[in-house]
């Protein structure tokens, strides 16, 4: 017991110690408040921690029974990645044309499985506009080296 009461003063003293470092290493300004209650914060949870009993071991079966099996994460992460690269190379792309002065309603890309090559790119223009197909497609060749055939524009 008193080894316990030990530990939690020496504990309280260095988060003490430590917290006064930082504030006076910390320049005045708007983000020294913030600073001084976090710092407040982890002094009252050192303080009220061995009180409320918020140290207790965590039965790791109960942490395993949380965790999702890993293949479910990589799963969702390769496809989450997926998405957001096949998104920002036709972001890129729409962003590209526009440049040239012509407005685009969609850019579809497919590539392959493995991310190294475009399997095709599918553009709908606005209607309205006329607009030089040739100069789109150069544009699009040029950035992304792709054939020629493997572009539709409509």
């Amino acid at each position: 017991m008193i080894d316990a009461l030990k530990m939690w003063t020496q504990n309280i003293i260095i988060a003490v110690v430590i917290s006064i470092i930082i504030e006076m290493i910390l320049p005045d300004g708007n983000n020294k408040k913030y600073v001084k209650v976090v710092s407040g914060l982890y002094i009252l949870y050192m303080i009220v921690n061995p009180i409320l009993g918020l140290n207790e071991d965590i039965n790791l079966n109960e942490i395993t029974e949380l965790i999702i099996d890993e293949n479910v994460v990589q799963t969702v992460s390769s496809s989450d990645i997926s998405k957001t690269y096949i998104v920002s190379l036709q972001d890129a792309l729409k962003a590209q044309i526009e440049n040239l002065g012509y407005k685009v309603d969609n850019v579809s890309i497919i590539i392959t499985s493995d991310y190294s090559d475009i399997v095709s790119i599918n553009i709908k223009m606005r209607p309205i506009v006329n607009y030089d197909v040739n100069k789109v497609i150069e544009v699009v060749q040029k950035n992304y080296e792709i054939e020629k055939d493997k572009i539709n524009i409509s």
